[in-house]
């Protein structure tokens, strides 16, 4: 039905986000190392000359590394955005949906969730999986709404 589909799509967001956190701090770790890397070769080497007028080794590589300083910058920045805006709409879940949530998509094992919130919250399992549903169903309202996600897929 459509509305598991939507509910399907709307995990699929939730677990995109697990996995722009992770990204996120490996593109960072990356700058990190770039910029190590550049500042030490502009230490070891702060006047080096092309020979002949054409560019050294030297020179090249560190094009290169200031290149690929420059990707990760824009590699970071559309990480960084979607990652906002996927926080933003985890952000309009509050309570029990929000914890529902949190417990079968963004802890790092969703195996056992139902009985663990069930214990918690002191809810039967229905209820449970009814939260999560109404849950879902509001990430995937925020994230059509606000992204168009909807368009995009319909052309497709």
């Amino acid at each position: 039905s459509p509305m598991n589909q939507n509910r399907m799509k709307a995990a699929r967001f939730l677990k995109e986000y697990r996995k722009l956190c992770e990204n996120e701090h490996f593109i960072r770790e990356q700058m990190f190392q770039t910029e190590h890397l550049l500042k030490s070769l502009r230490i070891s080497n702060p006047s080096a000359a092309p020979n002949f007028g054409g560019s050294s080794k030297y020179e090249d590589f560190l094009v290169s590394q200031i290149s690929k300083k420059e990707e990760l910058r824009i590699r970071l920045l559309i990480v960084t955005t979607r990652k906002e805006t996927l926080k933003r709409a985890i952000g309009i879940l509050k309570g029990k949906e929000r914890e529902v949530i949190e417990r079968f998509f963004l802890s790092d094992a969703s195996y056992g969730a139902a009985e663990e919130l069930m214990e918690k919250l002191s809810l039967e399992k229905s209820q449970i999986y009814r939260i999560k549903d109404a849950a879902l169903d509001k990430v995937y309202a925020y994230m059509t709404e606000c992204t168009g996600e909807e368009k995009l897929s319909s052309l497709e």
